[in-house]
C-alpha cells in the first residue's frame, strides 16, 4: 500500500501519543522539548513543596510527598 499522494513515503503514526508524523525527526524534539518542560515543572512543584513544608503551612501526610524530580 503506498501513501496517499503528497506525503512523503516516511511519515507515520507516533505511537506515544497518536498524531500522523510527517517528520519524525521534528516531532521526536517535540517530545524532547516536552519531558524537559515536565522536569522543570516537577522540580519547582517540588521545590515549593518542601518550602512550604520547611515553613509548616502545610503537614506531611501520606498524599504529601516529595519526590525526587524523576517520576
Amino acid at each position: 500500500m503506498s501513501p496517499p499522494v503528497g506525503l512523503p513515503p516516511v511519515s507515520s503514526v507516533c505511537e506515544p501519543c497518536g498524531v500522523y508524523v510527517i517528520r519524525p525527526e521534528v516531532h521526536a524534539d517535540w517530545h524532547r522539548r516536552q519531558d524537559a518542560k515536565a522536569r522543570r515543572w516537577d522540580h519547582i512543584r517540588d521545590l515549593v513543596l518542601r518550602v512550604f513544608l520547611a515553613r509548616g503551612y502545610i503537614t506531611t501526610d501520606e498524599k504529601t510527598t516529595v519526590t525526587d524530580g524523576d517520576t
